[in-house]
């Protein structure tokens, strides 16, 4: 059974992808990873302390719950391990992102692991040991205040304890675990490596149609150029149907079988029962997107309107509907993230200020640096660092908001919550990274005076709703569907797969009320998202997003008391479970009216935009 404490040693960074190549050459701004280490020498020393720990650890066995004493200093000890094992993941992980090219840095993260096994095998004996206890006994130990720090773990071991099967049944399930867990190894090697991609002949040149061709080319203003990408594309995927098929299968009916092994009711209840989050969530989540897809279907118009389109097909999905060539240098993104969190109080913008001036940041894209974003926080002693690409388009502001986000959340846990209640689920995670992200866009609509400089903040704020609220619930509801079909006894293949994704596309696209054309050939678009594999993963997206918007809207009323309910959030890290969390904030996930805010904001962002475009005369399409 995954031990809480090892999910918090592992968090160590969130990310977000940015496609496409470095388009300047930027002067360094680069971090200062000797504050974790000096040297490599002291990181190797940092390893030997923890080696040397791990006696003490697995002494531990068969003492755990014998008295408070015990109990405290044994939890004590394995946080305190864990922290350690922490630091050296970190200094290892984030000099290998910044430099791939040197083989030193990724045989240090090797080392790392190794040791993180170690850890994993020396602590495993502590949740079996505490649930055997029972909850009458653990209970009584928890009122001693000793305890309080780790009344969380304790918790939520007696809750999963449940879950828990005998010793040789836990045995044989690990055993057959790498087995059961190969479909989405096969899925991506499959994807990456084993098939041969077409080459198309685009207005620009030939180019290869792989899945990063795909992704880029999509959003070709040629309509032309986009219709043969998609049809390479998928006409590709359909191929090899069968096979995806057989993976993703294979993937549902092995989260199906552990969750009945392990006394769930379903597949969803496990995946959501390691944080307690209501299975509710997830299917009042939903059934209001699917409330609000005229929503979506009137953005959906609008983009018909400024693409100059009489009918519109899935193939217009991706195109820009107007760009800016306007430039967020990062002093200027920053000055931007600064003003834009205003709303959020005196104290986190002085927070945001002092911490993006010193050195926690690598930020532009060069030779040997990994791609796209991250914020790396698991070191609970010290500071968080933030790895950005920066390119001086919008998205790089956005993003360098979002990893901000989730820096300061970090900085508020670590400040207000013991170790072992400091690392927060990515259920709430998200939340803090896209309110940041939405007061900017906030600002900038309400103080752009430019009418297409502002159509490009809206459109950006509505596609953003529509790749995030719409989209993973689309991917939601497919995944839940699956699941549902395989949990009635029925057999899943390529074919129906594609049946089952292509009749949710339709739907949410408006392909019936004759809003979006949506091609049979393209119901394979489920074979290329490796987060079916995961299983139950992409709804915390949209649950983020919803929840965001709900504080935004909270706050930009100017109410101090809700400010306080957010800031709460923030503060309170994983010291209860994420859904607790939030209804102390006087937000419930399950009811229909936490995903209402969201709904309204992208009408009256509509609305401003169609205001804009009338008066240009370019909506509706005549």
């Amino acid at each position: 059974m995954r031990l809480s404490f090892i999910a918090f040693i592992l968090s160590l960074c969130t990310i977000i992808q940015i496609s496409g190549a470095p388009k300047k050459n930027y002067s360094k701004v680069e971090w200062d990873l000797t504050e974790i280490y000096k040297n490599k020498k002291a990181w190797e020393r940092g390893l030997k302390s923890v080696e040397k720990d791990l006696k003490p650890l697995q002494a531990c066995k068969g003492k755990l719950t014998k008295d408070v004493k015990s109990l405290e200093s044994c939890l004590s000890k394995m946080y305190e391990t864990g922290q350690k094992l922490s630091r050296i993941y970190s200094w290892a992980g984030l000099q290998s992102a910044t430099d791939s090219l040197n083989p030193g840095p990724t045989e240090l993260v090797g080392k790392a692991r190794n040791m993180y096994s170690r850890f994993s095998q020396a602590v495993s004996f502590f949740e079996p040991e505490i649930a055997a206890a029972g909850e009458k006994r653990i209970n009584k130990l928890l009122k001693d205040k000793r305890l309080r720090p780790y009344s969380q773990f304790l918790r939520n071991t007696l809750v999963q304890s449940k879950h828990i099967l005998s010793a040789e049944q836990e045995k044989i399930i690990s055993a057959f675990s790498p087995v059961l867990g190969s479909s989405g190894g096969t899925f991506r090697l499959l994807q990456s490596a084993d098939i041969e991609w077409p080459t198309v002949k685009l207005s620009t040149g030939e180019v290869k149609i792989d899945v990063p061709g795909y992704t880029k080319h999509r959003q070709s203003s040629n309509r032309e150029d986009r219709k043969k990408v998609f049809d390479a594309f998928y006409g590709t995927l359909k191929k090899y149907e069968r096979t995806f098929g057989s993976t993703l299968s294979q993937s549902v009916q092995t989260r199906t079988i552990e969750a009945k092994l392990r006394n769930h009711d379903n597949a969803l209840s496990q995946a959501l029962g390691y944080y307690q989050i209501p299975q509710k969530i997830y299917k009042t989540l939903v059934k209001e997107v699917n409330n609000s897809l005229p929503t979506l279907h009137r953005y959906l118009n609008i983009r018909k309107s400024m693409l100059g389109l009489k009918k519109q097909e899935y193939i217009d999905v991706y195109p820009s509907v107007i760009e800016t060539k306007k430039e967020y240098s990062l002093d200027k993104t920053r000055e931007m993230l600064i003003s834009s969190v205003a709303p959020l109080g005196s104290d986190y913008v002085k927070r945001v200020k002092d911490a993006t001036a010193k050195k926690w940041m690598d930020v532009y894209p060069r030779k040997g640096k990994t791609s796209g974003a991250f914020m790396s926080g698991s070191i609970y002693d010290l500071h968080p660092y933030v790895l950005l690409n920066h390119q001086n388009d919008y998205m790089s502001a956005s993003t360098y908001a979002h990893e901000w986000g989730h820096a300061l959340h970090t900085i508020y846990s670590n400040e207000n919550q013991p170790l072992a209640k400091a690392r927060y689920s990515i259920f709430i995670a998200e939340i803090a990274a896209i309110v940041n992200e939405a007061l900017m866009l906030e600002k900038l609509i309400k103080e752009t005076n430019d009418d297409n400089q502002k159509l490009f903040y809206l459109g950006y704020a509505l596609e953003f709703i529509r790749g995030t609220y719409f989209r993973q619930t689309q991917f939601s509801e497919f995944e839940l569907k699956l699941h549902e079909i395989v949990e009635k006894g029925e057999s899943l293949s390529g074919q129906r797969i594609s049946k089952v994704y292509g009749d949710i596309v339709k739907k949410y696209y408006g392909h019936d009320k004759g809003i979006m054309k949506v091609d049979d050939k393209f119901f394979t678009e489920w074979a290329f998202v490796g987060h079916f594999y995961s299983g139950f993963y992409v709804y915390q997206y949209s649950t983020s997003i919803s929840a965001a918007f709900y504080f935004v809207e909270k706050i930009l009323n100017g109410d101090k008391k809700e400010l306080t309910k957010y800031m709460n959030v923030l503060k309170a890290g994983g010291s209860k479970y994420p859904h607790e969390i939030l209804l102390d904030a006087g937000l419930d996930m399950t009811k229909p009216d936490a995903y209402k805010a969201i709904d309204r904001k992208a009408n009256l962002i509509m609305d401003e935009m169609e205001n804009i475009l009338k008066k240009q005369g370019r909506f509706p399409l005549s």
